[in-house]
């Protein structure tokens, strides 16, 4: 895809302000504290039926250089392998993550085979009421982004090499060997990365039971990477901005990369006939 620079908020979309489905107040983690949430969709992009992967890819902007916030992004494949972008939310929680699915849902995302998420334990449950087929995995790309984040920039290669050990591990106990390995070598370094991937070492060994076919269009996560880029640059060097025109901005950018029929991988055919081996009677 050619390089395009990103929309501002102030360009035209046809997600505007009005695809705010829900703003509302809800339980926060701690002594009844409520937060607000926020769902922005865009309905004409959710008609899909069925989507072979949905991913929700968590990126935190900076407002302004100043106020830190966590922002989801929904991006869906559709049966021919076109990536569809579907909008964008803030807030956390399962019955937060269960009005997002359920909007999906009522928009025409009638079923997802796979729900690909950095976060997978807290959209599991959420994922698999609405969706009852549904197999939650763990966003590798969204995981790395957010690690590497956390690491020092020269320590990016050596990490990366162990990392891609545990994540394009051949067959489970690879990848337990992998994890173990890259234990013994940076946890003394760098150990909230150890405990990081430590939690989802379930997740990343089931992955390894995936077709090949899958597992690369779960890991092809480019276009997802220039959103996220994209956002958390219009945020940080933009002025200041209220949630809801976070969500405007991120649904304008990820609009603007999703256009045309451009497929999500270059050889799409054998991960739609993996999946349907995989899922047979979905």
């Amino acid at each position: 895809m050619s390089r395009q620079s990103a929309p501002t908020i102030t360009d035209r979309t046809r997600c505007g302000p009005t695809s705010v489905r829900t703003a509302r107040e809800s339980p926060g983690p701690v002594g009844g504290v409520r937060s607000r949430t926020r769902i922005s969709l865009c309905p004409h992009h959710t008609r899909i039926q069925l989507s072979p992967i949905l991913f929700v890819r968590s990126v935190e902007v900076t407002n302004s250089g100043t106020t830190a916030t966590t922002v989801h992004l929904l991006v869906a494949l559709t049966e021919q392998g076109v990536p569809r972008y579907l909008g964008s939310c803030i807030g956390d929680g399962d019955r937060f993550w269960l009005s997002v699915f359920e909007a999906l849902r009522a928009g025409g995302v009638q079923d997802v085979r796979i729900l690909a998420s950095a976060r997978p334990q807290a959209m599991h449950h959420a994922a698999t009421t609405v969706w009852p087929h549904a197999s939650v995995h763990l966003d590798v790309p969204g995981l790395l982004r957010s690690t590497f984040d956390r690491v020092p920039r020269h320590d990016w290669m050596a990490l990366g090499h162990d990392l891609a050990r545990i994540h394009d591990a051949a067959d489970p106990a690879d990848a337990r060997t992998a994890f173990a390995a890259l234990r013994g070598t940076w946890a003394p370094r760098h150990p909230e990365v150890v405990r990081r991937w430590e939690r989802h070492l379930d997740l990343l060994t089931e992955r390894a039971t995936l077709a090949n076919p899958i597992r690369q269009a779960l890991a092809a996560g480019g276009l997802l990477t220039t959103l996220t880029t994209r956002l958390d640059h219009a945020v940080a060097t933009g002025p200041a901005r209220t949630e809801a025109a976070i969500l405007q901005t991120a649904n304008a950018i990820g609009e603007h990369l999703t256009r045309g029929d451009q497929p999500w991988v270059r050889r799409w055919g054998p991960v739609r006939a993996a999946f349907e081996t995989a899922f047979p009677h979905h």
